[in-house]
């Protein structure tokens, strides 16, 4: 089960970070006796071992990689809250600035903006950021690493000196946070003036698997975040956001699969009333 903690502060944050998962490095051994030029990753908080390493490989702890991107916020100036998502081989940050907002005219209130990292002791991700959105009006988190153009990423393997890389990279990508509020304005108005018909529950459904992985996905959306069959766009692509923002029972590929979901049908050219679609 995933473990989620909505902190009000960054100072909050950062006091948690020592509660992350930890990994360690443990040496593998033919059956001779002789060290193996491989190593195992083990999660000493949970005793799994985890993925099968080189010496190439860098360890960068949850807590390590949590300390480095608040305290790289804060030299910055800013303020904020966020969640901290923690799947124990890998954690997901969720922050969210106060003083860098976007106005949200479809519910009459903000979009503050922020950043979403994430960092993985098996190898699937190592270290990334990507820019990050938070509606004040539902409490729903959403990417737009895919959605803009502008928007600024980082991405690290977990080799040589990451703390390091990552540290030079965190002042640069605030600084382009800024540039981001025209684009997603574009976007946001474009969604919001987008109608959609569906003639059917079934065909809403269909349709929408293709963003969420499987029809039984789409309609654990739609149980939890009900929706007309004459929508819009921006109304439906936030139905997928606040389900993955909102509900604790996903793994941490089923909670990347529906935000990146929600991006492409957001990016997608979509006719007036949807042909359904065989998956």
């Amino acid at each position: 089960m995933t473990f989620i903690q909505k902190l009000e502060s960054i100072d909050q944050m950062v006091d948690r970070a020592h509660e992350m998962n930890k990994a360690e490095m443990v040496e593998v051994y033919h059956s001779n006796g002789d060290a193996s030029r491989f190593h195992v990753i083990k999660n000493t908080s949970t005793t799994e071992e985890v993925c099968t390493v080189t010496d190439r490989y860098s360890i960068l702890q949850h807590s390590d990689a949590l300390n480095l991107i608040l305290t790289g916020i804060q030299s910055s100036g800013i303020t904020g809250q966020g969640t901290v998502r923690n799947y124990g081989n890998n954690v997901v940050v969720e922050t969210y600035f106060d003083n860098l907002t976007v106005r949200d005219h479809s519910q009459d209130g903000h979009i503050q903006l922020g950043m979403r990292f994430t960092n993985s002791f098996d190898k699937s991700i190592g270290f990334n950021g990507t820019s990050f959105g938070w509606r004040q009006s539902c409490s729903n988190g959403l990417l737009t690493d895919r959605m803009l153009p502008n928007a600024p990423h980082i991405s690290f393997k977990h080799m040589g000196n990451v703390i390091e890389r990552i540290t030079a990279s965190i002042k640069t990508f605030v600084e382009d946070m800024v540039k981001m509020e025209g684009s997603l304005l574009t976007i946001m108005n474009e969604a919001q003036n987008e109608i959609i018909t569906f003639s059917s529950m079934d065909q809403l459904i269909t349709f929408t698997s293709q963003y969420t992985g499987s029809e039984r996905r789409a309609k654990l959306v739609f149980d939890l975040e009900p929706i007309e069959l004459e929508t819009t766009k921006w109304a439906l692509y936030n139905s997928l956001t606040a389900y993955a923002t909102h509900n604790e029972a996903l793994s941490y590929n089923q909670y990347n699969t529906i935000h990146e979901g929600a991006q492409k049908l957001i990016l997608s050219h979509l006719p007036p009333t949807p042909i359904p679609l065989t998956i």
